[in-house]
């Protein structure tokens, strides 16, 4: 190498694809020499990625990387139809060279991840997570997982991914978040240990092997991206992921949201790519022989591809105007047009999309009228969700149907995605947009005054009454149960008239001291959100039922105009 080198990589990144593998359709506002336009046109997906990093990867000479920042699971029917599975088929089609791991990937458990790590053909790197309690006779064992770089207790530092880099290496050291345990539901034995101590730890290391280019492959946040770059040393940059950031300007396309590409925080440069395989980062990195950037050229990208559609005012412009104008649109900044990886495409359309098609056309139910979903109750919506209760009344005929005793059903308003729409309703409905989250149910045995407690913290934690919440998704909808919730009384007396609608057909006063059945989602019972007081539950049983195919089950019975509510809400905020 020349006396003061320079180190050039082309990078790609993405992360928060969450099984968004065909493009999205879009219209993108658009805005030229004071003129607004309206593009109507497919936005990124899998093929059209593949094609923008393979152009990206062809026009540069040097050694290239492509990175993922965490969370392929849910999000789309693919996963509530194929688990990880498809997503571990496209991802190894994309030569993927790492990946790290998401709160959403990680929260199906061992059961849910391993069959996804044995497929793939690349690495996902989780220095922070330590493995050490597991047992090596476990089902679904991920400790020492050739495909799972974990944290190497003996050592006290990450497993690393080398690639050979000019006349060295380069590194890639993975973390994700810390507090995992109370944001997804990982198995027990995993434990999440502090992400800046371990890459300090794993960066010393290196460094005494003559390693000076780490990358860090993060699912932290942007947020707390920046808190790590200020806590770590002799890291060259840091590809991230899990907040959606979408760096870069794009106030051209009124998408902008105030993010530098490539932040710099303690001279470590910090990407993000948005979310949904909508854009690319796409990058070119000039490096010292220290590791350090020197230089960062490009940003992220949105690959747009046919058919396009140019509008003005509502009124479509004639193919000789559009034709210059769409030349215009392309050559603005973060906009790429692209031919889709034909070898992408065959993969869905051959072996994935099918039965996706299959499910759209299965009709489940007809709606006469839309059903709408909100997660707090409103003056227009004073019971709030109309759909919520519905989902747990599906919960409650599932378990019954499965010979569990249980007494009432309760949802969180987060795990419905959607409103009911009027019309016909299909399985795609259902399992890809309304509930896409592909968790089971659980039967719990519970005691009153905890049940009134988890009605009570579910709601502090979803309006931040005297707690910082995680959000509204929190608030808590039932079936065959009513309360009363007071903001402004004191805490732990804010949920009075707690009461079950029983097999008489009468409503019933909770009595404290008394167990009662319940079921919920695996994510609600495992006590997140505000949920915790179900972990004083007496006796739990999982079923080999999943909630979208519970509420098809409902609506494959029951007429749905005939369902009947029982769910009674009185809610007073502050």
């Amino acid at each position: 190498m020349a006396k003061n080198p320079v180190y050039q990589l082309a990078l790609a990144h993405i992360n928060d694809c969450h099984s968004h593998f065909d493009a999205n359709r879009q219209s993108l506002a658009v805005t030229l020499n004071d003129t607004s336009y309206r593009l109507n046109t497919n936005v990124g997906g899998y093929a059209a990625i593949s094609a923008a990093v393979q152009q990206h990867f062809n026009g540069h000479s040097c050694p290239n990387l492509f990175l993922h920042g965490g969370d392929c699971f849910q999000g789309t029917l693919y996963y509530s139809v194929y688990r990880g599975l498809a997503n571990a088929h496209l991802l190894n089609a994309l030569q993927l060279d790492a990946m790290a791991i998401g709160n959403h990937d990680i929260d199906p458990g061992n059961q849910g991840l391993k069959p996804f790590l044995d497929e793939l053909n690349f690495p996902v790197v989780a220095g922070n997570l330590d493995l050490s309690q597991e047992s090596p006779s476990k089902t679904y064992a991920l400790n020492n997982h050739p495909n799972l770089l974990h944290y190497d207790p003996n050592e006290q530092v990450a497993l690393i991914k080398r690639i050979p880099f000019y006349d060295t290496e380069l590194a890639i050291v993975g973390v994700t978040i810390e507090q995992m345990h109370k944001v997804a539901t990982p198995d027990p034995e995993c434990n999440f240990l502090h992400a800046a101590k371990v890459i300090n730890n794993t960066v010393k290391q290196l460094k005494s092997d003559g390693i000076n280019h780490i990358v860090v492959l993060s699912h932290l946040g942007l947020s707390h991206d920046r808190d790590l770059a200020s806590a770590i040393k002799g890291v060259s940059f840091i590809v991230g992921g899990h907040s959606h950031s979408l760096q870069g300007d794009f106030n051209h396309i009124n998408m902008d949201q105030g993010l530098t590409y490539g932040e710099v925080i303690n001279d470590i440069p910090i990407f993000h790519a948005g979310k949904f395989a909508e854009c690319v980062g796409l990058s070119l990195l000039n490096m010292d022989a220290n590791g350090k950037v020197i230089d960062v050229f490009g940003g992220n990208q949105f690959p747009l591809a046919e058919p396009f559609e140019l509008t003005v005012n509502n009124q479509p412009l004639p193919p000789s105007q559009a034709n210059s104008i769409l030349k215009r649109i392309m050559a603005l900044p973060g906009l790429q047009q692209v031919q889709p990886d034909a070898s992408i495409e065959a993969i869905l359309e051959q072996k994935y999309r099918p039965k996706l098609i299959q499910m759209a056309q299965t009709k489940v139910a007809f709606a006469s009228k839309t059903l709408h979903h909100t997660r707090l109750p409103s003056v227009g919506l004073p019971q709030g969700s109309e759909v919520a209760p519905i989902v747990a009344q599906g919960f409650y005929r599932s378990a019954r149907d499965l010979g569990h005793r249980v007494d009432f059903g309760l949802h969180n308003a987060g795990g419905v995605r959607t409103s009911l729409i009027a019309g016909d309703l299909s399985q795609a409905d259902i399992a890809g947009r309304m509930l896409p989250f592909m968790i089971n149910l659980v039967v719990y045995q519970i005691q009153g005054n905890y049940l009134s407690q988890v009605l009570e913290s579910a709601i502090d934690s979803a309006i931040n009454n005297g707690v910082i919440g995680t959000g509204t998704g929190s608030f808590p909808y039932g079936y065959r149960i009513g309360y009363h919730y007071d903001a402004s009384a004191p805490s732990g007396q804010r949920i009075t008239n707690l009461r079950l609608y029983n097999e008489q057909g009468q409503w019933e006063e909770v009595n404290a001291e008394q167990l009662y059945w319940g079921v919920s989602s695996a994510y609600t019972a495992s006590g997140k959100e505000g949920y915790q007081a179900l972990l004083n539950r007496a006796q739990q049983h999982s079923l080999d039922i999943a909630m979208a195919q519970s509420f098809i089950d409902l609506l494959n019975h029951h007429d749905l105009s005939l369902l009947e509510n029982h769910f009674q809400l009185q809610f007073t905020g502050r």
